[in-house]
């Protein structure tokens, strides 16, 4: 089972909505759970519950029931981060939701995309979420859905389905917010969806593609940050996404990524790991990646990597490198210096 992690940039959208209406993001951050830097750099993976909580509590705070509607209304598909900007490139409709199916899971381990055939020749487009919906489930199904629906409106901007399916329970302001996309409701559903007529699938995307559709992306790249498959993999993109405000205990991770410590731990054993050798070789590899640079004093990233003192650092970096940090460096400005 994979961990849930999700790429920074989808909380953007959502700061920006924030940050014109003049609100504070800090506290939101912090209330959510994010680490406060992850806005810095939008291919850092965060949890994606704290993800979900985030836009809950964004929505609570601007008191827009429908938030996710009003934020992604107004924004072309280019202006949504690499994922998207690769779809542009797609020959057809069809070729363009299969890509979406693939390459999705280089922002998140968390939504799984469908194209199944549907009743007549339709077909139905559909998203499940690998993350149980105790959280507030509705911004995010919505902000997925805001996704679906301007993908197959690059084909014909003015489509809309006869119907909505979504995972979350119906209420007036849901219902009017899948109306006001001119579709039928329909709640507590297993899936988020919405059929597609069969005979759009081969429409090229039409004029409604933005100009940055000839900006190519550099796919490996994007890859290479991806929500690792393994959960050790994970455990290390996690604790990293957390390095520069506090490094995570074991009990801190469990909580961020919204499950029961000996869930993880049981997921770790069954890779052969333990929590406590990732922590340590994650910070090992910061440490070294510190100790490249020659602008930091030891004290400074003794106190980076979370040690009391500068003592307690050099024990354990001895422990690791068998040399001190002090000798480290100096190899390293040697070997570089030749």
């Amino acid at each position: 089972m994979k961990l849930n992690l999700t790429a920074s940039r989808h909380i953007l959208p959502f700061a920006a909505f924030l940050a014109n209406r003049g609100e504070r993001l800090s506290p939101l951050l912090a209330k959510s759970g994010l680490p406060s830097t992850c806005l810095d750099d939008p291919a850092k993976l965060v949890p994606t519950a704290a993800l979900w909580r985030f836009r809950e509590l964004a929505a609570k705070l601007t008191g827009a029931s429908n938030l996710s509607l009003d934020v992604m209304a107004p924004l072309d598909l280019s202006e949504l981060g690499p994922v998207a900007r690769s779809l542009l490139r797609a020959p057809t409709l069809r070729k363009t939701i299969e890509d979406f199916k693939r390459i999705a899971f280089a922002e998140s381990s968390t939504a799984i995309l469908d194209l199944t055939p549907w009743r007549n020749a339709d077909f139905f487009f559909s998203v499940r979420f690998n993350l149980t919906h105790q959280l507030g489930e509705w911004q995010s199904e919505l902000y997925l859905l805001m996704w679906m629906l301007k993908i197959v409106r690059l084909v014909d901007p003015e489509w809309s389905p006869t119907e909505i399916w979504c995972i979350a329970k119906g209420a007036p302001d849901r219902v009017q917010a899948i109306e006001s996309l001119a579709a039928r409701p329909r709640f507590s559903q297993c899936c988020t969806g919405f059929p597609i007529p069969g005979s759009m699938l081969a429409l090229p995307l039409g004029q409604s593609r933005p100009r940055e559709r000839s900006q190519a992306v550099d796919k490996a790249v994007l890859w290479s940050t991806a929500p690792s498959d393994s959960t050790a993999g994970a455990v290390k993109q996690l604790i990293q996404a957390y390095a520069d405000d506090r490094w995570l205990t074991a009990e801190q991770a469990s909580d961020a990524l919204g499950m029961n410590l000996r869930a993880l731990q049981r997921q770790l054993a069954a890779e052969d790991q333990t929590y406590s050798a990732i922590f340590e070789e994650t910070r090992a590899e910061a440490a070294a990646s510190l100790l490249e640079g020659a602008e930091a004093s030891l004290s400074e990233i003794a106190r980076c990597l979370g040690y009391s003192n500068l003592s307690n650092f050099n024990r354990a970096f001895r422990r690791w490198a068998a040399v001190s940090p002090r000798e480290f460096r100096a190899q390293r400005q040697e070997k570089r210096h030749g």
